[in-house]
């Protein structure tokens, strides 16, 4: 879960809630879309998770 990403930006690292090894897996990402505070749209993509390496 993120907060808000204004218009042109984008989210290039995420923290996940339990360590994952190295590898790819698939998942569905969640975005909504609003105008100001008000929820407009939203929508469901498949994308593939890729680790590249695990944090100590």
């Amino acid at each position: 879960s993120t907060k808000r990403v204004d218009p042109g930006n984008y989210i290039e690292t995420v923290h996940l809630k339990r360590e994952l090894k190295p590898g790819e897996y698939p998942v569905t990402v969640r975005v909504e879309l609003f105008e100001e505070k008000t929820p407009v749209s939203e929508l469901s993509i498949e994308i593939t998770l890729r680790v590249v390496s695990q944090s100590h």
